[in-house]
């Protein structure tokens, strides 16, 4: 069952030892970046969310309002992972933010756990198509 209320969707596929596709909304306009995965309740273990800004730079991520720990997975515009941060659930107050090592343009949200059980890593590619 796909979650998402959101009409623009992509897959994402990361290469590894193997390659992992997941079911993504894509955030790209400011409000929807702002919401990302608040309040939500469940996200099935093949789908996250992608949010695409239109230049790189550093991002901070917070988990307002979010109750599904997820793995942060920062991109660079060549769409190689730049690093991995695993996020906690939180309130409505933000207690811990979550950093890009480097330049990202691109963040995917997954769930967590999911990173570590497919073996992701900082330099693997990234494949999605925004049209």
């Amino acid at each position: 069952m796909f979650l998402f209320s959101c009409t623009k969707t992509t897959n994402v596929t990361v290469h590894g030892d193997e390659k992992v596709t997941f079911q993504t909304e894509i955030a790209d306009t400011k409000p929807k970046q702002t919401k990302g995965l608040m309040f939500r309740k469940e996200l099935p273990e093949d789908q996250g969310m992608l949010f695409v800004f239109s230049t790189p730079s550093h991002k901070r991520f917070w988990m307002m309002n979010t109750s599904i720990p997820l793995d942060i997975i920062f991109i660079d515009e060549n769409k190689s992972i730049i690093n991995i941060e695993e996020a906690k659930p939180c309130g409505i107050i933000p207690y811990a933010s979550y950093l890009s090592t480097g330049k990202a343009q691109y963040v995917l949200e997954i769930n967590q756990g999911l990173s570590k059980e497919y073996d992701f890593k900082p330099g693997m590619k990234v494949e999605f198509n925004l049209e």
